[in-house]
């Protein structure tokens, strides 16, 4: 098998572009420009944007009128970080300092009312002096007036203490016990006894409810008396037991 023989002589190529033909340069085609979209091509996020406090929430406040805004735009927009600790910590500071501000106008509000009205007063109250003090200067010398112009302090006399009433005696207490309850032995009430009952009628003096028992009736009280003859007293009545007629 042959072998080509190797050859120990070089040859320089020169190929300095000043040594191309123009012929050639010319027809040779240019790369065509390609636009590509910047934003596809980005491998590094976007940086953070920065805003001061006061310009964020001043933005807040001319961007959201009400609360009712700024909660659609909560639910709306940042409803992927809702739960996050960051939006609810956000979400309570803000609305906690529209609520503040919005409590430091309204007193603001209430407070110039208030300030209105006291400088209404406060010129009724000039008016008042001026009436006060050409009354005083006018007033002629008299014992009212040397009163008034002495003002001391008086100090009230306390209440008399209402007078005390007489308790009246409470009704008898009736015992617990039946056996020492006393009772009409005529009607067998509780309230009263034989002789006050309109039951019962004395018979030696023939009165209704009499009062009194029949040893204590006057019509049955025993009569004495001297029949000049004998001597000695004679006892007459249902209870006599004289009957002989002597003592």
């Amino acid at each position: 098998m042959s072998s080509s023989p190797v050859k120990n002589e070089f040859v320089e190529i020169l190929t300095a572009p000043e040594l191309i033909p123009s012929s050639l340069s010319t027809a040779t085609e240019e790369f065509p420009t390609v636009l590509t979209e910047s934003s596809l091509l980005e491998t590094n996020p976007p940086a953070n944007p920065t805003m001061s406090y006061n310009a964020l929430i001043k933005r807040y406040d001319e961007t959201f009128v009400s609360q009712t805004q700024y909660k659609e735009f909560l639910h709306d927009k940042l409803s992927s970080w809702n739960d996050t600790f960051e939006c609810r910590l956000f979400d309570s500071l803000y609305v906690n300092h529209r609520n503040t501000t919005n409590t430091i106008k309204d007193l603001r509000k209430q407070a110039m009312i208030l300030l209105e009205g006291a400088n209404r007063l406060q010129d009724q109250n000039h008016v008042q002096r001026r009436d006060l003090d050409r009354l005083i200067s006018e007033l002629p010398p008299s014992r009212f007036k040397r009163t008034l112009f002495n003002p001391v302090k008086t100090h009230p006399k306390p209440p008399r203490p209402p007078m005390r009433q007489r308790n009246p005696s409470p009704p008898p207490r009736a015992s617990s016990s039946r056996r020492t309850i006393i009772r009409c032995f005529q009607c067998d009430s509780p309230n009263h006894i034989k002789w006050y009952c309109n039951d019962y009628r004395c018979k030696f003096c023939k009165k209704i409810a009499p009062g009194h028992s029949q040893r204590d009736c006057p019509a049955n009280q025993p009569t004495y008396y001297d029949d000049g003859q004998r001597g000695h007293y004679d006892l007459y009545g249902d209870e006599d037991g004289n009957l002989r007629g002597e003592c």
